[in-house]
């Protein structure tokens, strides 16, 4: 099962982002599969060469502040190559206070609109 993401506007004013993309098979007892885990990634300026776009999709928060994607950029985005066309079920965004940083730094709440997001 494959996916393609493009230019999914990033959620982040502060903080950190780790990013799965999520295909749930039809079978109720079918593993879950993360669609964008270590796929290539590119997204606005990273604050510090350790927190670029690739760390959002690495499948891991467990590294503190070297494990995480964060943009100081005005207008944020992420995307994932995920190499093909398909499904996506759902997606998870982990938050700065996931990775232990303080829970300050979350992602904050914005509507998404047609005009503003690609999902």
């Amino acid at each position: 099962m494959t996916a393609k993401a493009t230019m999914v506007p990033a959620i982040v004013s502060s903080g950190a982002l780790v990013l799965s993309l999520i295909a749930i098979p039809p079978a109720a007892t079918a593993a879950v599969t993360n669609l964008a885990l270590n796929k290539p990634a590119t997204g606005s300026a990273a604050c510090v060469g350790t927190e670029g776009p690739e760390k959002a999709v690495n499948g891991s928060v467990s590294g503190g502040n070297s494990d995480k994607w964060y943009s100081p950029a005005g207008s944020k985005y992420l995307q994932v190559d995920l190499g093909a066309a398909g499904s996506i079920t759902g997606f998870t965004v982990k938050h700065a206070g996931a990775g232990g940083e303080s829970t300050t730094y979350n992602t904050r709440a914005r509507p998404a609109t047609a005009a503003t997001s690609r999902w």
